[in-house]
């Protein structure tokens, strides 16, 4: 560490040199606590990073995929009939468009996602209160060739799913929407005997929208599009910064409506002439590849970046003192002996001017310095 030799300065202007020395020392230590005063401060809500996170970027071994999971989407009110994960759409595909079987898995999700040896599943639990869907086992692939020609012209459709959800009663319908992380314990989702919503669930549960339908006359369908994004924030708590220590981070995903339509008749060419119920078909995109990634300053990072400022500053106060205090006297042979430099294995046990003589590398020094 660099030190400030106002002892070595003359008398006349040593009072100058202690008082300065000691502003530098002191202001140093200012900074240090108020420093470390403002780590502890915000050990729980730290300062951020933010970066932008393009999942077209294709990388090696596990991070291959960088947009990561889907959520659970848990549908919330009472009449549900059933709920199923469909491929599209279409009347020409009827026996694959919605479908839970495992044992069919139709070409339109390994065009949008990449899967696991799973398949999305939908299931009505809680009596008809709940409808819970799990894509989990898929990541969107933002760089398959996804084309779909309007007249001339060849557009590349972003991943997204659909759900057909059927109703028990027809009439305008009122329901909550919600996404959850794919971390939320399975327990607590798949409850079977609670027709509400338990606290423990709602903590991992985000609200997306509250609305309603109105489904009349019978064997009339709406359709839904939602467009849905991420992004990563900050977990509650402190991140200390240890080896070891997981990231701390979540993921909240956030889902807007987008297209909605008015409810039609599903008899025909739909698919659907054998419901005798109202539905809702739900669209699902992910409109963009991008995704903003927020992870705090470990307490271990600030840490070090406060001691290392900590140098620059004492060096800072190093250069301009001895800028203001310079040298009085010019070196002394003996000065210029004192201050000779030499490789480790070549220093010499005895100065050569305690006797008053000099050898021969001494003596060149002396005579470069007359």
């Amino acid at each position: 560490m660099p030190t400030l030799a106002h002892s070595n300065v003359e008398p006349r202007f040593r009072k100058l040199a202690l008082i300065i020395a000691r502003a530098a020392f002191l202001g140093v230590g200012c900074y240090t606590l108020s420093s470390f005063y403002l780590i502890y401060q915000e050990s729980e809500k730290p300062p951020t990073v933010s970066t932008e996170v393009d999942a077209k970027d294709q990388f090696e071994g596990d991070d291959q995929f960088p947009w990561g999971a889907m959520p659970y989407i848990v549908i919330y009110w009472s009449n549900i009939r059933s709920v199923r994960v469909c491929g599209a759409w279409s009347s020409s595909d009827d026996s694959e468009s919605c479908t839970n079987d495992k044992r069919l898995v139709p070409d339109w999700r390994r065009h949008f996602f990449n899967m696991t040896d799973d398949v999305p599943t939908a299931k009505v639990l809680s009596g008809g209160f709940m409808a819970l869907i799990n894509l989990t086992m898929l990541t969107p692939n933002f760089n398959s060739p996804n084309l779909h020609t309007y007249g001339h012209i060849n557009f590349l459709e972003p991943p997204q799913l659909s759900v057909l959800v059927e109703w028990e009663s027809t009439g305008r319908q009122w329901f909550q929407i919600f996404t959850a992380d794919p971390s939320t314990p399975a327990h607590l989702l798949d409850n079977k005997d609670n027709t509400m919503l338990s606290p423990e669930l709602r903590k991992h549960l985000k609200m997306q929208e509250y609305m309603s339908v109105n489904l009349n006359p019978v064997s009339r369908v709406s359709v839904q599009e939602f467009s849905l994004s991420k992004e990563v924030i900050p977990k509650k708590g402190i991140l200390w910064g240890f080896p070891g220590e997981a990231e701390h981070t979540t993921t909240t995903w956030n889902m807007v409506p987008t297209v909605t339509s008015n409810s039609f008749n599903a008899k025909g060419n739909t698919g659907a002439a054998g419901w005798s119920k109202g539905a809702n078909m739900f669209w699902f995109k992910l409109s963009k590849p991008t995704y903003s990634k927020v992870a705090p300053l470990s307490v271990r990072s600030r840490v070090l970046s406060v001691l290392s400022s900590i140098g620059a500053y004492f060096a800072l106060a190093s250069t301009v003192f001895y800028l203001l205090f310079v040298r009085r006297y010019p070196l002394s042979k003996a000065g210029v002996l004192d201050s000779a430099l030499t490789l480790h294995g070549f220093t010499e046990k005895e100065h050569p001017m305690s006797h008053g003589l000099t050898n021969e590398s001494s003596q060149h020094l002396l005579d470069a310095e007359d």
